[in-house]
């Protein structure tokens, strides 16, 4: 396989036609990026011509089973600090917007894009009190660098797990009950 082919993902879904803005709202690269150049790939020379159809990329592994029962909602250590909680919320909304455009993203096959927006949450999730978030968007951030773009499906689902976990666990936020 080719390392600029479409990245894998279950959570993969059709771009709407607003994505390259709602891409760029969520601190993301819009969906039509240039074509990557990874290290131990040919490079954009490689690439497929814009006018040629795209090939469906396949996963290597079997779909996952259904889970019986939700994860457990992510609480944000920063959470009881109650001056920071008009920030926290903030951070909340780009979260719910980077998790509902990241299987997008990942869709496009643009791994450079997907890097970034992982880079984004791997330097800033930490500092709003999501260190697991931070190291998930780090180690898909590393995969992707790496040119293991086809390995990269498995950490763009874990990381978003973890986005769902955060967003579920953001209505303590209102009530100060722990999650």
């Amino acid at each position: 396989m080719r390392d600029d082919a479409p990245i894998p993902s279950r959570t993969a879904t059709t771009p709407p036609p607003d994505a390259p803005d709602a891409s760029r709202h969520a601190g993301c690269d819009g969906p039509t990026s240039a074509p990557t150049s990874l290290p131990g790939s040919s490079g954009p020379a490689d690439a497929p011509s814009p006018t040629a159809p795209a090939t469906p990329a396949t996963p290597t592994e079997p779909p996952m089973p259904p889970t019986l029962f939700a994860p457990s909602p992510l609480r944000s250590e920063r959470a009881d600090d109650l001056r920071f909680r008009p920030l926290l919320f903030a951070y909340l909304d780009d979260l719910h917007r980077i998790r509902a455009h990241l299987p997008t993203l990942a869709g496009t096959g643009d791994a450079v894009a997907v890097a970034r927006c992982a880079h984004r949450l791997a330097g800033t999730a930490g500092a709003y009190g999501y260190p697991e978030i931070g190291e998930a968007a780090h180690a898909l951030e590393l995969t992707l660098v790496a040119g293991e773009v086809h390995a990269a499906w498995g950490s763009i689902d874990a990381l978003i797990v973890l986005l769902d976990r955060a967003l579920a666990g953001a209505p303590h936020l209102c009530t100060g009950a722990a999650a």
